[in-house]
């Protein structure tokens, strides 16, 4: 049993980046500075291309959104997940909750920072990324792998605070899957096959209208 285990537990952990790599012509790279300089060329043009369409501007509807305080961050602080991966400091959220008082008053202070000056510091701006292999394809093509961002906890708990305020002024529809825990996209393809299966039972036309 244990041995079954162990092998599922094998098969799905996800695999991180490659000592190998092929380039664009489809030459294996096997040294360390020309394949960390291949991941460096593809996650530079995949994160900085341009998009020519433009969305007109629109009036302000609400605003502005209030300032953040020591309980929103305390809030924040507590949602945050145990265990995960810290970004380049090496500063874990387990770490900040176990500093208590003292850690709260240093979270509220970057936050509070960023608000007034609009940048977020240097030093939390940081990240790492970590190149994840998809499951599909030739494991040395840079394409068949997603790009996972190791952020710092100082700007995750930021973004917590950012989205409590604004979820307190944009009120969203029961109709909405997005941007609700309560709710996933697989519940919307759930509901969507169901429709489709019933209707199409019947011999009828169906016209799906997603927005």
């Amino acid at each position: 049993m244990f041995k079954i285990a162990k092998q599922m537990r094998k098969e799905r952990k996800d695999i991180l980046g490659s000592k190998y790599l092929k380039d664009e012509n489809g030459i294996l790279k096997v040294k360390e500075e020309k394949v960390m300089e291949r991941w460096r060329s593809y996650f530079s043009c995949l994160l900085n291309k341009t998009n020519e369409y433009q969305l007109e501007e629109e009036d302000k509807v609400e605003g502005p959104i209030w300032g953040v305080t020591e309980q929103i961050v305390e809030q924040a602080l507590k949602s945050m997940k145990v265990g995960k991966a810290p970004g380049p400091s090496g500063i874990t959220s387990d770490l900040i909750k176990a500093a208590g008082v003292t850690g709260v008053k240093g979270l509220f202070q970057v936050c509070e920072s960023v608000e007034q000056e609009s940048e977020v510091p240097e030093q939390q701006a940081k990240s790492y990324t970590m190149p994840v292999y998809n499951g599909k394809g030739d494991f040395l093509i840079v394409d068949k792998h997603r790009g996972k961002r190791l952020l710092e906890q100082h700007i995750k708990v930021y973004e917590k605070t950012l989205e409590k305020r604004l979820r307190d002024i944009v009120k969203i529809d029961e109709k909405q899957f997005g941007f609700q825990s309560i709710k996933s996209t697989l519940d919307a393809i759930f509901v969507l096959r169901q429709l489709k299966e019933k209707i199409w039972s019947k011999e009828e036309r169906t016209f799906a209208c997603l927005c």
